[in-house]
């Protein structure tokens, strides 16, 4: 998929662990549907590496994400 829309004018965002992979997801909705973006975009990670690891995140309450994306 990545070399497929590599040339296509869509955001991506690159993950290297599953923090951040939590966190382009939900800056991702922000950052695409924004009035000035209003671009496709795709969070990119390595599916083997992020997967097979085992890692503590920091979660963002529920609510707390919820307003973040409703702010565009």
């Amino acid at each position: 998929m990545l070399i497929g829309v590599r040339d296509s004018g869509w955001i991506m965002l690159f993950s290297e662990n599953n923090q951040e992979a939590y966190d382009n997801l939900i800056m991702a909705h922000r950052i695409a549907e924004h009035k000035d973006v209003q671009l496709p975009l795709m969070v990119c990670q390595d599916g083997f590496i992020t997967s097979h690891s085992i890692e503590n995140i920091e979660l963002i309450e529920d609510e707390k994400v919820k307003e973040f994306v409703r702010k565009i």
